[in-house]
């Protein structure tokens, strides 16, 4: 569900291995159902006025109790980046995952939310993955695509052998870039004695790329 659906009344379906749930929307009990083998521990609870604020789903099993909640978000307000890593080594090996997201004003997750990315990089790492998303929904059954389709997204940074300070900037159309920070760190000597081995230069080094037209 998501802000267009609000006062309108839609099924919400539960699917659960616990003896019993129990719906709730901002703190109010809609009803209780029982998932078991019988409906494929799926169950339905009809007519649900879609409110702004919080459907939550309190499950039993036994004694143990659990729940799950999940707020609607507002409009979109701004771009999220962060990096798993702070620092990677600057031998070429260095991964960082990124991962970019789209939040409302109060930071939760907008479902949906797919305009065009760009990604960028400044300092000692390159992308492994596109500098350009561009949202795949329209292309079931393409051969070719991003893997993009809605927020959340994620690229790959790989470092370069030359240590020193990595940013990578995200941009999107309508919103302000988000930027993330990290360190490319010369690896330890581990040389050993009576071994030599040469140092690999970046001199006459080209990406592996497709070749145009091939399939």
């Amino acid at each position: 569900v998501c802000s267009s659906d609000l006062g309108q009344r839609k099924p919400m379906v539960v699917d659960s291995n616990c003896d019993e749930v129990t719906l709730k929307v901002n703190g109010q009990t809609i009803g209780t159902a029982k998932p078991s083998a019988a409906n494929n521990h799926s169950v339905t609870f009809d007519k649900v006025e879609i409110q702004r604020g919080t459907i939550s789903v309190d499950g039993r099993k036994g004694a143990e109790h659990v729940t799950y909640s999940l707020t609607m978000a507002g409009k979109p307000s701004r771009l999220v980046l962060k990096s798993n890593a702070t620092q990677i080594p600057a031998d070429r090996s260095g991964i960082a995952i990124l991962s970019a997201d789209i939040v409302d004003a109060a930071g939760i997750h907008v479902f949906g939310a797919n305009p065009p990315l760009t990604w960028s990089v400044a300092g000692p790492a390159r992308l492994a993955g596109p500098a350009e998303y561009k949202t795949d929904t329209e292309k079931s059954g393409s051969m070719e695509g991003t893997m993009y389709i809605d927020m959340p997204a994620a690229n790959v940074l790989r470092s370069t052998a030359t240590a020193g300070t990595i940013k990578v900037t995200l941009s999107a159309p309508g919103f302000a870039p988000a930027e993330v920070t990290l360190q490319s760190v010369a690896p330890a000597d581990d040389a050993v004695d009576g071994i030599g081995e040469p140092r690999v230069e970046d001199g006459g080094r080209v990406r592996v790329s497709r070749v145009q037209g091939f399939r």
